[in-house]
């Protein structure tokens, strides 16, 4: 599924922010407070660890958290857009490279940045961009000038499915 640059930005920066707050709040508790948080060892002596350390893991597991449901919900929304999406044509304006290739399935599979002309079947004409990764053997067929069949999320028009040229 495509994702729109921009939208994918907005996203990763609200988690960067949200991971900022967090540990700017755990300095400000650890500067106003004298909170200390002890664990008891094996040998029954108390060990400390102040609470810096105890809040530092939790945006790590806020973080952890959110990436693996981003990645365990991709799946069924793509899934969705796909039977209830809008169609659309998209015209390929330009396509570059990003240098990042993945294999999936026994595919490799090449990133670009596509910049597209949307076209949707109620007439909706927008200008997309999206980084998407295409099979390798497929990427001399996306060139500047090619229109390919898309689906068009109903909800967030910024999210599509090319359904063309695979």
């Amino acid at each position: 599924m495509g994702t729109s640059i921009n939208s994918k930005f907005r996203k990763r920066s609200f988690f960067v922010v949200f991971s900022a707050i967090l540990w700017a709040a755990t300095i400000v508790i650890l500067a106003v407070t004298d909170l200390q948080v002890y664990i008891i060892d094996i040998a029954g002596e108390e060990v400390f660890i102040g609470i810096f350390v105890f809040l530092c893991v939790l945006p790590a597991l806020i973080t952890l958290i959110i990436v693996v449901r981003s990645f365990t919900m991709r799946k069924p929304q793509i899934d969705n857009i796909a039977s209830t999406g809008e169609d659309g044509t998209a015209n390929i304006k330009s396509i570059s490279h990003t240098g990042s290739k993945i294999k999936v399935g026994g595919v490799e599979k090449q990133g670009v940045i596509l910049e597209l002309e949307i076209l949707s079947e109620s007439g909706e004409h927008y200008a997309l961009k999206i980084q998407y990764f295409i099979p390798i053997r497929l990427v001399p067929q996306y060139k500047p000038g090619v229109n390919i069949p898309v689906k068009i999320n109903r909800e967030n028009r910024d999210e599509i499915i090319l359904t063309g040229l695979d």
